[in-house]
């Protein structure tokens, strides 16, 4: 379907899947980072302006299901220039799903990345050891790092969950590494801190990746050779038994399209992109845009709705 008029125009369509959601434990709150990969890639926990997929490829997920995890192989990843969750956050919680095709390489692979053009920040798998790295512009060192020991087989599906936990106006706290919901590894690790000025410069935490690191060190990219999903970013530490849960919550039905509208506007004029279930109540959805004259295609995905009405609204 397309929007082609510069003004108003407004068209419906029908999910050709039913989406049917079993949660087996409930999701801790303080969820900001909510990954999925359904054949297509988006922040579940919010719209997220700026989220990118480069030539992203799609494989099983541990249930079986096809097309529902993400394969990094280091051609394809999902990443964000202007996103970035560690960033000056005291304390937080990253966990995900992997499942590594190849153990052997001698450079860490990715899990997760912040920082583009330089480094700052990542959980990735080297050797089979899961470690974590963080700066901080106020450490002479600058890195702290925390890695355990083997945990990772080749072909196996493995739960990952790294807490850091800071004290408010303290510089370090405790980092914890959970594998299959258990702790396995801790120590004082330092937050990610990043000054605005140094972040200007596209060095350090500028931008977030699943899967990978953009950077322009001789080193890039450091991939992570496998499979990815259910990947969670939340803005506290989690408590043990929270991270426990996390291995419990999934979708067990998560096969549904994606619907791309495409639409041109008037130079100069701002839209807002709208939602209704009955063409009485209309909803926003994302941030509003200006206008170029150009075509501009949004990729809206289906798998929590049904049947909507979409519309491009021009506003003040």
């Amino acid at each position: 379907m397309e929007i082609r008029s510069p003004w108003l125009a407004t068209f419906a369509w029908m999910a050709a899947v039913a989406h049917v959601v079993t949660l087996r434990a409930q999701m801790p709150p303080g969820l900001v980072g909510n990954f999925r990969f359904s054949g297509y890639v988006h922040n579940a926990a919010r719209t997220t302006p700026g989220l990118e997929a480069k030539t992203p490829r799609f494989a099983e997920d541990r249930l079986g299901n096809a097309r529902q995890a993400l394969l990094a192989t280091g051609s394809g990843f999902v990443g964000s220039r202007s996103m970035d969750f560690f960033k000056n956050r005291r304390s937080w919680t990253w966990a995900a799903w992997a499942r590594p095709d190849d153990l052997s390489m001698n450079e860490p692979g990715n899990l997760y990345s912040e920082g583009n053009n330089g480094l700052s920040g990542h959980v990735s798998v080297s050797k089979g050891r899961v470690a974590v790295g963080l700066w901080n512009e106020l450490v002479p060192s600058g890195w702290a790092i925390l890695e355990t020991d083997p945990v990772f087989k080749t072909g196996t599906w493995t739960h990952v969950a790294v807490t850091l936990d800071v004290a408010p106006g303290a510089n370090s706290g405790t980092c914890q590494i959970y594998i299959d919901g258990e702790p396995v590894k801790a120590g004082t690790m330092h937050y990610l801190r990043v000054s605005d000025a140094r972040a200007s410069l596209r060095q350090f935490a500028f931008g977030m990746n699943v899967g990978y690191f953009i950077g322009a060190q001789t080193f890039a990219p450091y991939a992570f050779q496998g499979v990815l999903d259910e990947v969670l970013v939340f803005d506290r530490a989690l408590a043990p038994a929270e991270v426990a849960g996390l291995k419990n919550v999934h979708d067990e039905l998560s096969v549904s399209p994606a619907v791309e509208i495409t639409f041109q506007g008037l130079p100069g004029q701002r839209y807002q992109l709208q939602w209704s279930a009955d063409l009485v109540a209309w909803r926003n959805h994302g941030d509003p845009w200006v206008g170029t004259g150009a075509e501009i295609s949004v990729i809206v995905p289906t798998r929590d709705i049904g049947s909507r009405y979409w519309r491009a609204n021009p506003i003040p």
